[in-house]
């Protein structure tokens, strides 16, 4: 049997619990925010922040969330640093920074008023750069592996979520002052948690080899 396709055997039939803890994660955090949005009804998803879940009743919904998902992304960075492809290192550090900073955003809750406490510059500056962390990973994965010749998988679907996310992000900061703010946020969040499921279901961590790449193939 062909090297390449025992390897491929190999890959299909190793699910890691990484991987399945990702996806569970996100999956954890996906669903708690689609509950606040039921038991929060006085809060308008379009005029209205996700943030502001994290005050009043059920906040713990909302620090279910964001610990959820920066479990999800420090799991998802480390799968994704040991792909085969030359771009895995920076979009991992930029998930594993997500991670951490969505945590952080967490534990520091936004200010009811909107005021400039230190805890909402905290968790305002921490989710931000989360967020844009985020976006600039999918970014990564969506476009390197069309831009070179190095064999990596081009996972159509994620991409395309990928570019969306891109594209949310870009109208994200012009609305944020908007009474379309809770609704362009809420957008960019759905591509970005499906985004972050497709990748963390099909990324392809490869084992390490003696030569020191993933795919163990000999450095030029």
């Amino acid at each position: 049997m062909p090297a390449a396709k025992r390897m491929r055997m190999a890959r299909s039939r190793r699910c890691s619990p990484r991987r399945i803890l990702a996806c569970g994660a996100f999956a954890v955090a996906a669903s708690s925010v689609a509950a606040l949005h039921v038991v929060r009804p006085d809060l308008a998803p379009v005029s209205r922040r996700l943030s502001e879940y994290a005050n009043g009743p059920y906040s713990d919904l909302m620090l279910i969330a964001f610990t959820a998902t920066g479990f999800g992304l420090l799991l998802l960075g480390r799968t994704v640093r040991r792909e085969a492809a030359p771009w895995s290192t920076a979009a991992s550090s930029l998930l594993i920074g997500a991670g951490l900073g969505m945590a952080v955003s967490g534990a520091f809750k936004t200010d009811p008023a909107g005021l400039g406490t230190r805890a909402e510059v905290v968790h305002s500056a921490a989710s931000g750069l989360a967020t844009f962390a985020i976006i600039t990973a999918a970014g990564l994965r969506s476009v390197t592996p069309f831009l070179n010749r190095s064999g990596a998988r081009r996972d159509v679907t994620a991409g395309a979520l990928g570019m969306v996310s891109i594209g949310l992000g870009a109208l994200s900061r012009p609305l944020h002052h908007t009474p379309w703010t809770g609704l362009s946020q809420r957008l960019l969040w759905l591509a970005l948690m499906a985004w972050l499921l497709r990748t963390a279901w099909t990324v392809e961590a490869l084992p390490r080899h003696p030569t020191g790449r993933p795919d163990g193939s000999a450095r030029r």
